[in-house]
């Protein structure tokens, strides 16, 4: 059950939830546990910059993965990692939360139509859904 900020009903409810266990009929010992809840990106964000990849890639004759580890290197954030008790400084889209990610789309979207003089097509609905499904 999540209870959202500011929402007392959800942590009344919560609550009544676990004031009304019958204790007695618990197969096992149980364990609550709170924790905070990260927002993801839209996977429909991820499928835009896939078609954006999709786009520039047909247009320079290279594939989609290439094109977007290029942007990966060129203007996703640097972050830290301990990796085998040593720390590393990678750059990875997949993990950015949402905020981020758009600022890192932004800066892709920058540079396609001004440095590299391309024209984004933004595409329709399905385009994004059949992205979404590969």
């Amino acid at each position: 059950m999540i209870i959202r900020k500011g929402n007392r009903c959800d942590l009344d409810s919560a609550v009544a939830k676990l004031s009304n266990l019958n204790v007695e009929k618990m197969p096992n010992d149980m364990k609550v546990v709170l924790e905070l809840v990260k927002k993801k990106r839209s996977l429909n964000q991820n499928a835009l910059l896939w078609v954006w990849c999709e786009q520039f890639g047909d247009h320079t004759g290279n594939f989609k993965d290439y094109i977007y580890k290029y942007f990966e290197d060129e203007f996703c954030p640097v972050v830290e990692r301990n990796i085998n008790g040593e720390a590393t400084f990678i750059k990875c889209a997949k993990k950015l939360e949402p905020k981020k990610f758009s600022e890192y789309m932004e800066k892709v979207y920058l540079w396609l139509e001004l440095e590299a003089d391309f024209k984004v097509e933004w595409p329709d609905r399905g385009k994004i859904e059949d992205q979404r499904n590969q």
